[in-house]
């Protein structure tokens, strides 16, 4: 069995089944939070143990009540064995296994197990694993205490593993060992063991959310992404399972109190409780969830004790109450706290619903102006999601495509760009998403049909701005796509646009089109530097980044200084906006500029940083363009 990270843990229960085959036995309890690796744990030790009798059982929610139920299954494959025991013992643990009305006596049972597992340890070495034992049965759990503090000079070793530290109960005196989650680097090997097809982006955020969990790195890649909201923590079903089995065991007031916690995602403790008042939670609640072990406080901070149990917690509730828990959350906020009023009600929203859809763009307008993306992203698909009109629903779609194109993630902005067409049709999706399709087109699809794109859309986006950015674009992709015609025209109809409306455009227009205007009709350099040259870049400094002219144009008339500080800026601006898409453009095209200068060493960083941001963002032509920089640093 391959287990990644786990050279200490494997090598631990080596030395346990030696030393139990010497004949000196031995218990050790495994503990750590559900889907650590316990049990891939006892599963290597169960390999390992090739030549020993193994007794093995699994506590269960449903039978944890049920006396000995748990022995019932360890000891049912070797009842025939009972026949070797004294009488005594023999008709004790014919009771305790169901087998005889006899009154049980809990000293002859657990002597009757004890006796049993020694005669087979004379035979061969006897390994006894108890899986999830914080849902062993009491009975079972005292009996199997019993045994594994009396078998010191028999060749038996006993394995448990549970969610406990066992410092006190049926297992104190036993040997612990706490197992924790991988390392990054073994978590990544895992992954790519699971998922040998996971991009980067699935396996960097699996890894990030996943913070050495085994399970949760296996079971992750494999959850459908396209369900997810940006931001939100899927959680599959085995997950759900472990992460919720400890909460079922509490008092209903504390398991409101957990959801509430899982829902209010900041942590304000004092907002949990005002919440709760009306839930019933009081301090014995209270007492009980920060005893589980599954939340945790510091002052008026709550904390999960691992993000996935909050996931969990929060999606194993039904959706019944977690309207509730939202409604209840929202109605303890604060006044002046719209944007989290916003997001509480749109969670328990399950109509449309003008005024929170409303109240959700407000978020995202804010996210946007702190560069929060993707935040806004999400919550203008929500509010989408929520608006009664079609056309309302559309114009937040097409901003939340925006916006996930500005975060890096051009998928979601095509699909958001899909569903808004669907809602009211092409040409009103140009206007709302500012000509976005032919961006992505030139970033991901076809060079020739986005030039297409981008020459329609011309017409059609609102604002002087929007369509010089177009028609910047419309001419790379011409360039690219190797066709002086179609770049010829796409400089045409850049060089008729004007940009009045714009008071930061409009003043550099004519060192913009003067620049762009240095290509004659066949597509090749025609006539002298423009303007000041260098001076004339320099104006460039404060236009978006689609509109520099072509770092090879500017090399050519020997501005590449003046060019090289404007590049500078746009990195600068690009990297605190967190703009992938455009950082990659704006490094890829640094690269080129350094690599042309001699710069051999800032060339090669740039072109690196580059492709691996092209490469997550999907980015085909920037990427295809830092691959022919680094290549030709290698062949220097």
């Amino acid at each position: 069995m391959d287990l990644f990270g786990r050279r200490t843990e494997t090598a631990a229960l080596d030395g346990l089944l030696a030393q139990a085959a010497g004949g000196a036995g031995c218990g050790l309890v495994l503990w750590g939070e559900p889907g650590i690796g316990k049990s891939a744990l006892l599963d290597y030790a169960v390999d390992a143990a090739a030549e020993a009798t193994v007794l093995r059982c699994r506590g269960t929610r449903m039978e944890a009540s049920l006396a000995f139920a748990a022995l019932h299954e360890l000891l049912w494959p070797v009842r025939d064995r009972l026949e070797t025991l004294p009488a005594p013992q023999a008709a004790a643990l014919r009771s305790a296994l169901g087998m005889s009305g006899e009154p049980a006596n809990r000293f002859l049972i657990g002597a009757a197990v004890l006796s049993l597992v020694a005669g087979l340890a004379r035979e061969r070495p006897a390994l006894v694993v108890v899986d999830d034992a914080q849902w062993v049965d009491e009975e079972t759990a005292q009996c199997l205490g019993f045994v594994a503090r009396r078998v010191r000079t028999d060749p038996v070793a006993l394995l448990v593993a549970a969610h406990e530290d066992p410092d006190a109960g049926p297992w104190e005196g036993l040997a612990s060992m706490e197992i924790k989650g991988l390392a990054d680097d073994d978590a990544r090997r895992l992954v790519d063991a699971v998922t040998p097809d996971a991009d980067e982006s699935l396996r960097r955020r699996t890894v990030e959310i996943a913070t050495g969990n085994p399970l949760a790195l296996r079971e992750l890649p494999t959850l459908n992404r396209d369900e997810v909201l940006p931001g939100a923590i899927p959680v599959g079903p085995r997950l759900r399972r472990a992460f919720c089995a400890r909460a079922d065991t509490l008092k209903p007031a504390t398991r409101a109190l957990l959801l509430l916690a899982a829902a209010e995602e900041r942590g304000d403790r004092h907002l949990v409780q005002r919440a709760g008042a009306g839930w019933g939670v009081d301090a014995s609640a209270w007492e009980e969830a920060l005893g589980s072990g599954l939340l945790e406080a510091s002052g008026a901070q709550l904390n999960f004790r691992h993000p996935l149990v909050r996931a969990a917690l929060y999606d194993g509730a039904p959706f019944g109450e977690r309207q509730a828990a939202h409604r209840a959350l929202a109605a303890g906020l604060p006044s002046n706290a719209v944007g989290e009023r916003a997001w509480h009600l749109a969670a328990a929203a399950d109509t449309a619903d003008e005024h929170v859809a409303e109240l959700l763009e407000q978020t995202a307008q804010g996210c946007l102006q702190r560069d929060a993306g993707p935040t806004a992203a999400r919550a203008l698909q929500r509010a989408a999601e929520l608006s009664p009109e079609p056309a309302d629903a559309a114009r937040r779609l097409a901003m939340a495509a925006r916006a996930s194109w500005g975060a890096g993630n051009a998928g979601a902005a095509q699909r958001l760009l899909t569903d808004a067409e669907r809602l009211v049709g092409e040409e009103p999706v140009v206007r709302l998403s500012s000509g976005l399709r032919g961006i992505l087109e030139f970033s991901h699809g076809v060079v020739d049909r986005a030039h297409h794109y981008l020459i329609g859309d011309l017409a059609v986006v609102d604002g002087g701005r929007a369509a010089v950015e177009l028609g910047a674009v419309a001419v790379r992709a011409a360039w690219s796509a190797g066709r002086t015609d179609l770049q010829q025209h796409a400089l045409n109809r850049l060089l008729s646009l004007r940009a009045d409306d714009d008071p930061d455009l409009s003043p550099v227009m004519p060192a913009l089109t003067s620049w762009w205007a240095c290509y004659d009709e066949t597509g090749e350099l025609a006539g002298s530097p423009p303007g000041g040259g260098g001076d004339t870049v320099g104006l460039l400094g404060v236009v978006p980044w689609a509109l520099l002219p072509p770092t090879l144009l500017v090399w050519a008339w020997g501005a590449e200084g003046p060019l090289r500080d404007v590049l500078g800026l746009q990195v600068a601006t690009l990297r605190r906006r967190q703009d992938l898409p455009a950082l990659a453009m704006v490094l890829s095209q640094t690269a080129v500029l350094d690599l042309f200068s001699g710069r051999w060493h800032a060339a090669a960083e740039a072109a690196d940083e580059a492709l691996r941001l092209a490469e997550e963002v999907g980015a085909d032509h920037v990427a295809t363009q830092c691959r022919l920089a680094l290549a030709r640093l290698a062949a220097s």
